[in-house]
């Protein structure tokens, strides 16, 4: 889990089985040690405005999955890593 260990990024869906996206990024920036931490969420999710309005600020990039695909997912892994490094 994100909590466990050091981590450079987290990609996320919002639909999960145990736990929502929300509550994860809700709870990742709660903590000292993970609230700067980059969040992409990769979702299949319809979004409403209030989602969006949500989202806004705590995550770095939000992925629809009917757009972007796995090529997708790893660019903006790579990209925002290297961001972050700089």
């Amino acid at each position: 889990m994100a909590f466990e260990r050091e981590h450079d990024l987290v990609v996320t869906d919002l639909l999960m089985p145990d736990m929502s996206g929300f509550e994860l990024i809700f709870r990742l920036r709660a903590e000292e040690r993970t609230h700067k931490l980059p969040i992409v969420v990769f979702t299949g999710k319809d979004l409403t405005t209030a989602d969006h309005d949500t989202l806004n600020g705590q995550i770095e990039r939000l992925m629809a999955k009917a757009e972007f695909g796995p090529a997708d997912i790893v660019t903006t892994v790579r990209d925002t890593i290297r961001a972050r490094r700089r």
